[in-house]
């Protein structure tokens, strides 16, 4: 099981809201630009339908796209096998399917594929919001996060409506605005857990949602132990995370003049605390002494509660806590913010890192991997040792893994498997290697011939950007290719050798 844990600042923004969103989330100096689809549109007619009401899916009209011929692919150690070539953002694998944003704009839709073939499935108007800024799969449902940026100088971005569709024929289900504070962006104030939808509310309430109807399961108050915190500070608004039947749910809290950090495990039928962590408590309104972790994963295989973000003085924090890891230098000079693994049966600390540099993360097959520009690093979800050897890119810091603006993970996870993308600007062919997150050594190299390519900004290294399991054991893997117009994925199907 793969648990996608991508919070605000892991996300990337669409090329409409590149630009702002470069300057909230990568804190990097962005030049505009221009694009279709920049200016808001009216709400169309599938989006001014009554709340509950379904609306057919319709034919897709999105034809051959870019870069029709498929490169020429070879591969050691496995077979591989160029599916199809299609332009989608945000996508996202589940079973044998894709679903993504295929086009932005007032004709912006909602597509799924046969992960197989590419052959179109249903496609459905995108919600009425301006901007798509999420894509995500959960259960039989598709999950679809739209906003716009909002009326103030910093022009920050927000999700203002969530719109549910059937994964099984893209039918929308429901659709409702989203109560939020200006810290609210795609993921990271929702997760899907017993076939619901918890909403982390601004002020602290959790709702659940039932996925196929959207109606009301429960509501949890937030908890009494803890009084509204402040701001970014103390980890800003409720935030919640799922996988199985695990649930959780952190809160920035302020109480007797100090600030701290409170964990819940809640119950996913009820929303009751099973148990609550709370960290140390630190001096209140002093900017230079704060606690700001906040959940952003929670995995049932290795029954661990992952917390993110900022500590003032992290050094002597971490002296309370057992077994520090530290970043890798292989992977580039340490950042300013740590994680923190709980264990999810009590709550219990197991093992923080030190110089986390808030890369992409994903908790699967009993590890925790972490993704940035120059490789990946997996961890024991136990003990916080690593798992196996560091996977790095060759890639320099200018040398973005990945697009910047449709929504891509710089690697793929399936099951046991990572997948990264090993190459320097210029050079043919594009090396991919697939390896095991738990043991050392190479499941499979993959070599793709992606020919002339246009010219790259440092910024376009084509990427990994998701990998699922397929029948037969196999794996799908989406390349992002930034080597041709449109930036359209590249399908791979590779299948180990001894594998299935």
């Amino acid at each position: 099981m793969c648990v996608r844990a991508l919070g605000s600042a892991n996300r990337r923004q669409p090329t409409v809201v590149l630009a702002i969103a470069a300057l909230i989330v990568l804190t990097f100096t962005a030049c505009g630009q221009s694009a279709a689809g920049s200016s808001p549109r009216g709400r169309t007619d599938a989006a001014s339908r009554a709340p509950d009401g379904p609306h057919p899916p319709v034919a897709r009209s999105q034809g051959p796209g870019p870069g029709a011929t498929l490169p020429r692919v070879s591969a050691s150690g496995a077979t591989v096998q160029a599916l199809w070539q299609l332009r989608l953002i945000y996508p996202a694998i589940v079973g044998d399917t894709v679903v993504g944003l295929a086009e932005e704009g007032p004709a912006a839709r909602i597509e799924a594929v046969s992960a197989l073939t590419g052959q179109p499935r249903w496609s459905v108007p995108a919600p009425a919001e301006p901007q798509v800024l999420g894509v995500s799969l959960e259960g039989s449902a598709v999950i679809v996060d739209a906003g716009r940026a909002l009326d103030d100088p910093a022009g920050q971005i927000v999700v203002k409506e969530i719109a549910v569709y059937s994964l099984a024929d893209g039918r929308s289900l429901w659709h409702t605005p989203v109560a939020v504070g200006p810290e609210y962006l795609p993921g990271n104030q929702r997760a899907y857990v017993a076939r619901t939808i918890v909403f982390a509310e601004p002020r602290g309430e959790l709702i659940a949602r039932r996925a196929a109807t959207g109606g009301i399961v429960w509501r949890a108050s937030r908890p009494r132990s803890c009084p509204q915190g402040g701001g970014d500070e103390a980890g800003g608004n409720a935030r919640v995370a799922a996988d199985g039947s695990l649930l959780v749910a952190s809160y920035p809290c302020e109480r007797g003049g100090g600030s701290y950090v409170l964990v819940e495990r809640l119950s996913p039928g009820s929303g009751k605390p099973v148990w609550q962590w709370r960290t140390v408590s630190v001096k209140a309104g002093n900017s230079a002494s704060f606690i700001g972790l906040s959940v952003v994963g929670v995995a049932s295989a290795g029954r661990v509660v992952l917390l993110q973000g900022q500590v003032s003085n992290p050094g002597r924090y971490v002296r309370t806590l057992p077994n520090a890891r530290r970043w890798p230098t292989a992977l580039g000079p340490e950042g300013d913010e740590m994680l923190l693994a709980l264990a999810a049966r009590d709550g219990r600390p197991r093992w923080s890192e030190l110089g986390f540099q808030n890369p992409e993360l994903a908790l699967t097959d009993g590890v925790v991997c972490e993704f940035d520009i120059q490789g990946v690093e997996c961890r024991n979800d136990l003990t916080g040792q690593p798992s196996r050897p560091l996977l790095t890119t060759g890639l320099s810091e200018l040398e973005t893994s990945g697009s910047d603006d449709v929504g891509d993970d710089k690697a793929g996870v399936a099951g046991n498997l990572v997948a990264v993308a090993l190459r320097r600007r210029g050079q043919d062919p594009l090396v991919v290697e697939l390896a095991p997150a738990r043991t050392p050594g190479e499941a499979a190299r993959v070599l793709v011939w992606l020919g002339p390519n246009r010219p790259e900004p440092a910024h376009s290294t084509p990427a990994i950007v998701r990998a699922g399991p397929l029948p037969g054991g196999a794996t799908l893997l989406l390349l992002r290719r930034l080597d041709v117009p449109e930036d359209p994925l590249l399908a791979l199907r590779v299948k180990p050798t001894g594998r299935g």
